[in-house]
């Protein structure tokens, strides 16, 4: 009988350290008592959140990138109609959406153009949440206020566009930190201040316009620094003093 007995603990202690396994992988993440193992909870299916090939959750991304778009048409677009046919196509796929015109295959939005689309108010600062967006374009409209320095946080972006509307304040210095970006457009604005020197980190930065505005100061040298720039233009400010040599190849007068 002692035998039997041992052999019983043995087992027990097994089955209590057991980790329950279903098709397609592990679905315990803790151990499972032996008297639970024949139970509905051990043994039913276990419900998995989808996740992209870099481990991003995409339901909890997905709910974060239809907020951030409500918040754009909420804030920017001032025809209710039109609004209210953008808020209604946020229940459908985020390629569907107004102003989305590319879309991942997992789900992650990569480009918006809002370019003159009659958008007024000020840039939100929720677009800061779609961390995978490469494009952008809210040029020739009405947007008003300060650019967010929250935007220093779309380090994925390629292109951005907000030329053409009447934004005022300085220039963040966090968009020093789109190191991925090839074009920046501030121009046609009231922009005031000093050109910073964060921009000098735009290292595959080809074309920077920045005309049209009221910046004030010297032209930075540091942006000598951008090999890869093509086009630079500074017409149109209150810039002062000579053109610094690294920039005569490049620059728009």
């Amino acid at each position: 009988m002692k035998r039997f007995h041992h052999l019983f603990l043995i087992i027990k202690i097994l089955f209590s350290s057991f980790t329950f396994v279903v098709e397609g992988g592990i679905c315990a993440s803790k151990p499972i008592a032996a008297k639970d193992f024949s139970s509905k909870e051990a043994g039913g299916s276990c419900g998995t959140a989808a996740t992209s090939g870099d481990g991003v959750d995409m339901d909890k991304y997905l709910a974060i990138q239809k907020e951030a778009m409500r918040a754009v048409y909420n804030k920017l677009l001032p025809d209710k109609a039109r609004k209210d046919a953008a808020l209604a196509r946020l229940e459908n796929p985020p390629r569907t959406w107004f102003g989305v015109t590319d879309v991942s295959p997992e789900g992650f939005i990569r480009e918006i153009k809002l370019s003159r689309k009659q958008l007024k108010g000020e840039i939100p600062q929720e677009l800061r949440h779609l961390t995978k967006l490469q494009i952008l374009y809210l040029a020739d409209n009405k947007l008003r206020g300060q650019i967010p320095r929250e935007l220093g946080e779309l380090t994925k972006l390629q292109h951005l566009d907000l030329g053409g509307n009447k934004l005022r304040g300085q220039i963040p210095r966090e968009l020093g930190e789109l190191t991925e970006l090839r074009t920046l457009f501030l121009n046609f604005n009231h922009l005031t201040g000093k050109i910073p020197q964060e921009l000098r980190h735009l290292t595959k930065l080809q074309e920077l316009s920045l005309s049209h505005n009221q910046l004030t100061g010297k032209m930075p040298t540091e942006l000598g620094e951008l090999n890869q720039l093509q086009h630079l233009n500074l017409s149109d400010n209150q810039l002062t003093g000579p053109i610094p040599p690294e920039l005569m190849d490049i620059i728009t007068h």
